[in-house]
């Protein structure tokens, strides 16, 4: 089994034996690179390795626990959870309005880890969603629109997206249970 390496393994490789590692080659830069390239190659790889090995990558030890959460999450949510519950109007209506954002997936927390630190880990405060949306809903804007909204507007897109979950994550923010 190939190792995953992280990112200060790769950037080692890179300092030492001067070479980026694209999982199934190496590219050998012409022209030193700078930290900003590195760590976006790195992420590159990162894709790579796991289009390549997937689940594997939950063996692995380095990993953070946020990683491993969003890995989770990804395999348990097949996709965004969003476009799941859109009617066909709405999903047109996203369609013309992400502008790119909507290719590339997030693991999106509900109730934000910053404001309810005791939900960080929890698996069902944490969905699989397309960035654009995810971007719009922690700025107060529709996931569909772009445009503003209010609080409960907001509230009833996250109901809508988790489901059944909605009702658990409420009590839990309030209760800062752990």
């Amino acid at each position: 089994m190939v190792k995953f390496k992280s990112y200060s393994e790769f950037q080692e490789d890179y300092e030492e034996e001067g070479y980026i590692d694209k999982v199934n080659t190496r590219l050998y830069p012409l022209k030193k690179l700078n930290p900003k390239q590195i760590k976006r190659y790195y992420l590159q790889y990162v894709k790579k390795w796991y289009k390549a090995y997937g689940g594997e990558i939950l063996k692995q030890k380095e990993r953070s626990a946020d990683s491993v959460l969003s890995v989770l999450v990804r395999e348990r949510d097949g996709g965004c959870r969003l476009l799941k519950v859109l009617t066909l109007d709405e999903k047109n209506e996203w369609k013309s309005n992400h502008n790119g954002l909507g290719l590339t997936l997030d693991a999106a927390h509900v109730f934000g880890k910053g404001a309810f630190p005791w939900m960080r880990y929890d698996e069902r405060n944490v969905v699989s969603l397309n960035r654009f949306s995810h971007n719009c809903l922690d700025n107060g804007k529709s996931p569909v629109t772009g445009k503003p909204i209010k609080e409960f507007e907001r509230n009833l897109w996250w109901q809508r997206i988790v489901g059944d979950d909605w009702d658990y994550l409420k009590q839990r923010s309030i209760t800062k249970e752990l």
